[in-house]
């Protein structure tokens, strides 16, 4: 697999450094090719008030239970609020805070899809004080997600990508990394 630098800018020899929060969110990106859901693949990264990486984690199945994108496999599928969604996979937030145990305290997680209602309380009582996310991604209650974090005074920063730096390699759609939404093929 060849991983290309998208989005970062370079200046004749010299590359400009992206800031931290586009380094980490890059990250969860390239964290989020891990995921076993292939209905959408979601990348976190949970760094420590020193900007130290403390756990990653992505969207899949828990540990011994087969994937969903495995043969034969497939999805375990229920409708949930009017729509249907897999419940047969953890989400990548989840993970990272589960892996990360008592070290979330204090940190921020970037994440590339916008936390559920669910993940958005594991974040809160896990003591995480700030989150970045770079897609709005509408699923079960993501409307109350931005009220919620601020009605407990947890900063909900969106970075989106400039979305010049990102064309599909497949088709001619421009996508943020790592899934054209368009052709479905993984960059």
């Amino acid at each position: 697999m060849l991983l290309t630098c998208q989005g970062l800018d370079w200046h004749g020899d010299q590359m400009q450094r992206p800031s931290w929060d586009d380094y980490f969110i890059q990250m969860a990106s390239l964290v989020s090719t891990r995921g076993t859901c292939d209905r959408k693949r979601v990348g976190a990264v949970l760094v420590n008030e020193h900007k130290r990486l403390v756990s990653t984690g992505y969207n899949g199945t828990p540990k011994g239970v087969p994937h969903c994108d495995d043969e034969g496999v497939g999805h375990t599928l229920a409708e949930i609020d009017g729509r249907q969604s897999c419940i047969a996979t953890l989400h990548a937030e989840s993970n990272a805070l589960d892996d990360a145990g008592r070290n979330a305290r204090g940190g921020t997680i970037y994440t590339t899809v916008i936390p559920c209602f669910d993940c958005a309380k594991r974040i809160v009582n896990a003591g995480v004080i700030r989150v970045v996310y770079s897609e709005y991604y509408e699923s079960r209650k993501t409307t109350l997600v931005v009220e919620y974090f601020e009605s407990v005074g947890i900063p909900l920063v969106h970075l989106e990508p400039n979305m010049e730096d990102y064309a599909c390699t497949s088709c001619d759609a421009t996508i943020p990394p790592p899934t054209c939404d368009k052709c479905g093929a993984y960059q």
